[in-house]
């Protein structure tokens, strides 16, 4: 299992030579952008696939708030209603006609619920001992 050391940047000079002067070399990093929580657990499992003996996690920074809108479509649908009535005169006498009907109409409806997504920085490097300087 990796150690663990935690740094304020991935650019923390002052770490990495502290590291160097202990026998470390830096192989790899990586950094990102995330609006999810990221956990410390993935770092130490990719320190491991890279066989570091030492992975230095970035503390989350705070980057910025991505507002943005995410469309709800919802179905409607319109009934409408009719009745009516009809008289036809001639010379044999009246008529009369009774008649209704019913008509749905479909669609939909579409709003835009605002969200934010607060983004954090985040990142590691991986150093293996068996590469000292």
């Amino acid at each position: 299992m990796p150690q663990v050391a935690h740094i304020a940047r991935l650019d923390d000079q002052g770490a990495y030579l502290k590291y160097t002067r202990e026998g470390y070399q830096a192989i790899g990093y990586s950094s990102f952008t995330s609006g999810h929580q990221q956990q410390d657990d993935d770092a130490i499992d990719q320190a491991k696939k890279v066989g570091a003996d030492l992975v230095l996690i970035v503390d989350p920074r705070y980057t910025e708030a991505v507002t943005t809108s995410v469309p709800l479509t919802t179905p409607t649908a319109t009934t409408s209603y009719t009745n009516g009535m009809a008289t036809a005169y001639g010379t044999g006498g009246s008529a009369v006609a009774y008649g209704n009907s019913t008509t749905t109409t479909y669609g939909t409806n579409t709003t835009y619920v605002p969200m934010t997504v607060n983004r954090y920085e985040y990142g590691a490097g991986a150093v293996p001992s068996e590469t000292p300087i």
